[in-house]
């Protein structure tokens, strides 16, 4: 079995590398990694841009296609990518508001207060916002979830503010799996466009 991996290493709070290398090890495989640094991003950008085509809005998309580029220079043309796991897999910090809600409207206490003290002492912030969105009288809703940016324009800020916002439907949703639906369904969609 052969992989191919970005590894951001210790200056990245959320560095998988010791994951990769027990897989390495435990299944014996090949496994470059592609380590991102500024100057190889820059070196790959305009390359990235071209076969991109769209806008994207982190550097994601930008080290996938430095893995992509590592498999093809290991003379690979064809991968299962691991992509998506985070939509599948409830693996977004607000995802946990959705979960909270769930279980205190289903009464399940013990496992709310539970849950909840896991979510304070993590510090997500995202999961309680999403939590007190939904047990916030509507005109206190858009003010927890549509923070004005500093950095955006008013009329970027005005179309984010409304409620017809794409993520509108997904914040309305009273359990984690009408939430996770309406996510990969919207994701889906701008995919297809």
């Amino acid at each position: 079995m052969r992989t191919f991996s970005a590894v951001y290493c210790e200056w990245f709070k959320l560095d998988e590398k010791r994951y990769l290398d027990e897989v390495k090890r435990s299944a014996n495989s090949h496994s470059p990694f592609i380590y991102p640094t500024m100057e190889l991003l820059n070196e790959n950008l305009d390359n990235f841009i071209n076969h991109q085509e769209e806008t994207v809005i982190s550097f994601s998309q930008l080290t996938q296609y430095l893995v992509m580029k590592l498999a093809h220079e290991n003379e690979l043309k064809v991968l299962l990518d691991g992509q998506g796991a985070d939509e599948l897999l409830v693996g977004y910090d607000y995802m946990t508001g959705y979960y909270l809600n769930q279980q205190l409207r289903s009464l399940n206490l013990k496992s709310f207060f539970e849950e909840l003290l896991t979510v304070i002492k993590r510090k997500n912030v995202e999961g309680l916002q999403l939590l007190s969105y939904h047990f916030s009288p509507n005109f206190l809703r858009k003010k927890i979830l549509y923070r004005n940016k500093k950095y955006l324009s008013n009329r970027l800020n005005n179309i984010i503010s409304q409620d017809n916002f794409y993520l509108s439907p997904m914040y309305k949703s009273k359990s984690l799996t009408t939430a996770l639906i309406v996510n990969v369904d919207y994701k889906l969609e701008k995919l297809l466009r």
